[in-house]
């Protein structure tokens, strides 16, 4: 704010001022004062805002959709086209090309329930971290909270005792020599049959509860084993 004087009465008044406190006289040259934006003018841009937005929306219904499910779709088939890559190298991995395993060992389903069972601070030992192949039958197969399948491999006669295999998210669906097709972990579980027999190829998780856990697993076709 800057002060200009009257030229009546010689008194420094306001630019802002229409006149001159002392002497009344109207202030020519006086600017005029600046309005503040209140909150009604806000509410008022905010509904403009709205409308607009659902104008736009009417007319190109599918704009946001449309953008979303694109992103969606790009995402899933990066993480497919990912998957499949990890899935090769680690089938190059644990195969050498005269078929000789790259694992670190194998064992039955009921083996790794015994030795768990008998102790677990050895058998974490010798499987946790490892990668390893288990022969077993399916006692059930399930999700867990995380919608992650996994087929329980009967540890004892009855299926009471268990191993928890996790699928990898992709699995082998036919070996072609050296080349393979691929289908979804919940197309491979959804195939598997309670009382089949199956190997699998996995990481070792530890125990909890008193369940060996494994992860990251393949269900083998006939052709890898």
């Amino acid at each position: 704010m800057a002060l200009i004087q009257c030229p009546d009465c010689k008194e420094q008044v306001s630019d802002s001022a229409p006149t001159c406190p002392k002497c009344g006289r109207p202030m020519p040259d006086a600017k005029p004062p600046k309005q503040k934006l209140t909150a009604k003018h806000y509410i008022i841009l905010a509904v403009v805002i709205i409308a607009l937005a659902s104008i736009l929306r009417a007319r190109h219904p599918g704009m946001g959709s449309n953008a979303n499910a694109t992103q969606a779709v790009s995402a899933a088939e990066k993480k497919e086209a990912k998957d499949k890559e990890t899935l090769k190298a680690r089938l190059e991995r644990q195969y050498s090309k005269t078929g000789e395993s790259g694992l670190d060992g194998s064992c039955t389903a009921t083996a790794l329930y015994r030795e768990y069972n008998s102790n677990e601070v050895a058998a974490d030992a010798k499987y946790k971290g490892k990668w390893v192949q288990v022969r077993g039958v399916a006692a059930s197969v399930a999700k867990d909270i995380a919608d992650q399948p996994y087929v329980a491999l009967a540890a004892d006669a009855f299926g009471m005792a268990q191993v928890q295999a996790f699928l990898f998210d992709v699995q082998i669906k036919e070996m072609k020599g050296q080349d393979f097709t691929t289908e979804t972990s919940l197309e491979k579980a959804a195939a598997v049959k309670s009382g089949q027999k199956i190997m699998v190829e996995c990481r070792g998780e530890g125990s909890i509860m008193g369940i060996p856990r494994l992860g990251q697993c393949l269900i083998l076709p006939d052709s890898t084993r």
